[in-house]
This record gives C-alpha cells, structure tokens and sequence, in this order.
C-alpha cells in the first residue's frame, strides 16, 4: 500500500459552503478503486469520519472530491484522507470567509492583507 502527500493547497472553498458545484476540488488518485473519505480539520489532532463528503470518479485516477458542508465548518486548512485498497492519498483544502468564486475575491483579499500590512 502506497501513500501520497499532496504538498500543495488542492483548493479553496468557503466555509460551510452549500452550494455543491462550488465545494468541488479536482484530485489525482494513485489507483481507480473506492474510496473511503476521513478528514482532519484545523482544530482536530486526527482524521475522523467525513460528515457526507465523496469522491467521483471522472477517468481512471482523475476525481472529484464533493465536500459536504459539515466537513468545511472551520477556518484554515482541512486535510482530506482518501483511502482505497491500495493507496491512500492525503491532500489539503482552504477554507476561507470570502466567496473565492465572486469576482475580484482574491484581488480583493490581497488589498485588505496589504493595507493591513506595516511599512
């Protein structure tokens, strides 16, 4: 059985995001089989159930994960585990206020961070 660590944000989405199409991230699986989905959220010190979030499958390792809303009810980073038979794959997801699919959301935080930032 092999693991994989994704050392980079696979997405961002906002907290308790409700809309489905706007909680889905793309990922890369090592191997097309089932998965079962754990998550650590920013206050947590290890994985527990998912509250409803699930991975489809799009073509061979290429997938979709679509995260329930109980599973992005906390600021920061949320890492997601998905295991399969023979691979496990960990990735990590942003969780943010803002709605980063209105337009001008990142240019937007990058003014704030920059007014907010000294000299």
């Amino acid at each position: 059985m092999a693991d994989v660590l994704e050392d980079r944000i696979v997405g961002i989405v906002q907290r308790n995001e409700g809309k489905a199409a706007q909680a889905q991230v793309p990922i890369e699986l090592g191997t097309a089989e089932a998965q079962t989905i754990t998550v650590q959220k920013p206050s947590e010190s290890s994985f527990s159930a998912s509250a409803g979030s699930s991975v489809t499958q799009i073509y061979t390792t290429l997938y979709v994960l679509e995260i329930d809303a109980g599973d992005i009810d906390e600021l920061g980073i949320t890492w997601f585990k998905c295991a399969g038979a023979t691979d496990t794959t960990y990735f990590p997801v942003m969780v943010v206020e803002y709605d980063p699919y209105t337009e001008g959301a990142l240019s937007d935080l990058a003014l704030k961070h920059r007014a907010a930032s000294p000299g």
